[in-house]
């Protein structure tokens, strides 16, 4: 891993919660997503799950990406295929390689990641 990539995990995982933050909090259960934005939020999943998966390393698996803005705010929810709550590390790895993918959309401010009940299990605010 390189120095800035080590700088922004460090950064990230510093930033990641189990609770909501502030004003603009990730809602603690999964919000409704946007009408007619199922497939392509399954689609970017699979495509970002994908890019997760070396042989040697196992990782969360991520059923849905929803992105949506609150006011001015750009927010993403991760919604896992994990029940529970995973470790912490992986949720915060999870958020990591998320805020590096190169074909995400816009860089979220806030991302929440939701297991497969809808629960949130954790949350990072990124900018």
């Amino acid at each position: 891993m390189t120095l800035p990539a080590a700088a922004a995990a460090c950064l990230l995982a510093a930033g990641c919660s189990t609770e909501p933050q502030g004003d603009q909090a990730i809602p603690a259960t999964l919000p409704s997503q946007p009408p007619g934005d199922d497939t392509g939020n399954h689609a970017d999943a699979a495509t970002f799950t994908a890019s997760l998966m070396p042989k040697d390393r196992p990782t969360l698996g991520v059923e849905q990406i929803i992105t949506t803005v609150h006011g001015d705010e750009p927010y993403t929810y991760l919604v896992i295929n994990a029940k529970g709550t995973p470790a912490s590390e992986k949720i915060n790895e999870l958020i990591t390689h998320y805020m590096a993918w190169k074909d995400r959309g816009t860089k979220p401010v806030m991302v929440g990641v939701f297991n497969a009940e809808g629960k949130r299990v954790g949350s990072a605010v990124t900018g």
